[in-house]
């Protein structure tokens, strides 16, 4: 996101939604490939992943135009690491998917309002199933602990509401 952030420009709600219109068609074309060509799908997730670290940077603008941006980079990550998971690309997989958790503690700690910690904390908490699912997948149970420890250790708590 760094080089984003240096080019970092205000961008008008047409241009977001516009934006978003590319990622729903692009991460919908990658859909269409995910079960019989996965390495399609993958270059069509990484192209919407581009466009979705754009919307993060102008999250300000993005809330008001209603564009779902946290949940536009989380099923970003999360379709790559799907596609890196069905290659038996497990190192990939796992980079995705921390990358979403530790996007998720980052925009935590910036979090303005109880209602913004509240819908991060629950996108965190699915946000870690699903990673805990994906190391039981790839046999890597190991790295998962690690991670959950150092949630542990930091007094987050994942209890279900």
């Amino acid at each position: 996101m760094g080089a984003a952030i240096k080019n970092f420009k205000i961008m008008s709600t047409s241009d977001l939604l516009s934006i978003e219109n590319e990622w729903k068609e692009i991460t919908v074309d990658g859909n269409s490939y995910f079960e019989a060509q996965n390495k399609i799908a993958l270059l069509k997730y990484l192209r919407a992943f581009s466009i979705a670290e754009k919307l993060v940077t102008h999250s300000a603008a993005c809330k008001k135009c209603n564009i779902p941006n946290i949940h536009i980079y989380l099923i970003s990550c999360n379709n790559i690491a799907e596609t890196y998971c069905q290659l038996k690309k497990w190192e990939q997989a796992d980079k995705m998917y921390r990358r979403a958790i530790f996007y998720l503690l980052f925009i935590n700690e910036s979090a303005i309002n109880q209602k913004d910690t509240e819908e991060i904390s629950k996108s965190l908490f699915r946000q870690v199933l699903l990673y805990k699912e994906f190391t039981t997948k790839s046999n890597e149970l190991f790295n998962y602990q690690i991670v959950f420890d150092a949630f542990d250790n930091e007094g987050f708590s994942f209890k279900s509401e």
